[in-house]
């Protein structure tokens, strides 16, 4: 499946205990990036997007108001798997999910279907 650029984005929690003081992290503003990564899932909340969380659940819950109950969220079943497949996913229907609002937002941005 080809995804159109700009419908899909990473965000990570760095949460104190995710992050090393092996390479000196302690010096970053952790605070700052946290806080940007929950304000742009609280906006994808808003714009109605499907949300994927891999691990940290309990985190991101307790950072984002609504996400837990938040009708697009799919939950990995797996934290080491890094690629979404139909088995991959926790969620009732959430590899379908994600499928559909690709191809959607895919009409929505170019015109034309996924292929």
């Amino acid at each position: 499946m080809r995804i159109p650029a700009g419908l899909l984005t990473d965000t990570q929690d760095f949460s104190e205990s995710a992050v090393s003081n092996e390479y000196h992290h302690d010096k970053l503003s952790l605070i700052t990036t946290q806080g940007y990564s929950w304000v742009l899932v609280h906006n994808a909340i808003e714009r109605g997007a499907v949300i994927v969380i891999r691990y940290g659940k309990a985190r991101w819950f307790d950072a984002v108001r609504g996400l837990e109950t938040y009708q697009h969220l799919v939950v990995l079943k797996e934290a080491r798997q890094t690629h979404i497949s139909p088995k991959g996913v926790k969620t009732v229907n959430g590899y379908k999910k994600i499928v559909d609002k690709i191809k959607a937002s895919a009409v929505m941005t170019t015109g034309q279907g996924v292929s």
